[in-house]
C-alpha cells in the first residue's frame, strides 16, 4: 500500500534526538513505538489490543512518545461516547546521528537496540506458546543468520539492497494481511570488533 503523504508534523526523514533514543530505552516503550507505523493512523486502545497491554500502561507511554515527538496525532475518530486521537510516527523514516553523536546519545542507542531485540524477543516467545495449537503461524515467521564476509563496497549494496527490498514490500503490502515485524542487522561479530584496533593499526 503506498502512502508519500505526510500528516500534519510528520517529516520525511530526520534524525533520533537524544531524547528520543532515551524514550526508546525502556522496552514497554520501544514495544507500542514500533507498534505504531508512519502510515497508519492508531489509537493507545489499538494497540493495547494489539500488544495485550492494559489500556492505562498504553496510553501512559503513548503520551510519553508524543513529548518528545515520536508519534505525532495524525486523525481522530468517535467511538461510542469519546473522541480517540490517531497517531503515526512523527517520521516517515527515522535514521541515527551515527559516529559523530555525543558519547550519552550512542549510550541510549545501545540500549534502545537492548531494548528492540527484547521485544522482539518476547514476540518470539508468544509464538512459541502458540504453536502447538496453531502450527500455521509459523507460516510466518523466518530467522535467518549467516556470518559472511564483505569488502565495504559489498557491504553498501547489501545494505541498499535490503532497504529496498524491505522499502517495496512496506509500500505493496495488503492492509488486511498479517502484521510482521521486520528487523534488519547487519554488523562486525565480537571477534571482529575486538580485532579492529590491530586490523588497523598504522603500518
Amino acid at each position: 500500500m503506498a502512502a508519500s503523504k505526510l500528516y500534519p508534523g510528520q517529516a520525511f526523514k530526520v534524525p533520533f534526538t537524544t531524547d528520543q533514543v532515551k524514550s526508546l530505552a525502556a522496552v514497554t516503550r520501544s514495544e507500542i513505538f514500533w507498534s505504531f507505523s508512519a502510515d497508519e493512523p492508531k489509537s493507545a486502545a489499538d494497540i493495547a489490543t494489539e500488544t495485550g497491554k492494559s489500556a492505562p500502561s498504553v496510553h501512559y507511554h503513548v503520551q510519553e512518545l508524543a513529548k518528545v515527538g515520536l508519534i505525532v496525532p495524525a486523525a481522530t475518530r468517535k467511538r461510542r461516547s469519546r473522541t480517540e486521537t490517531l497517531y503515526v510516527h512523527g517520521a516517515k523514516s527515522y535514521v541515527s546521528q551515527g559516529v559523530l553523536a555525543p558519547k550519552e546519545y550512542r549510550e541510549y542507542s545501545q540500549k534502545t537496540f537492548a531494548a528492540m531485540t527484547r521485544g522482539l524477543a518476547n514476540d518470539n516467545a508468544a509464538l512459541h506458546r502458540v504453536l502447538d495449537q496453531h502450527p500455521d503461524i509459523a507460516d510466518f515467521y523466518f530467522l535467518n543468520r549467516k556470518g559472511i564476509r564483505l569488502n565495504l563496497e559489498q557491504f553498501n549494496e547489501l545494505r541498499r539492497r535490503m532497504g529496498e527490498l524491505i522499502s517495496e514490500f512496506e509500500e505493496s503490502g495488503d492492509g488486511e494481511g498479517v502484521r510482521l515485524n521486520v528487523f534488519a542487522v547487519v554488523a562486525p561479530n565480537m571477534a571482529t570488533v575486538k580485532g579492529w584496533p590491530k586490523r588497523n593499526k598504522p603500518k
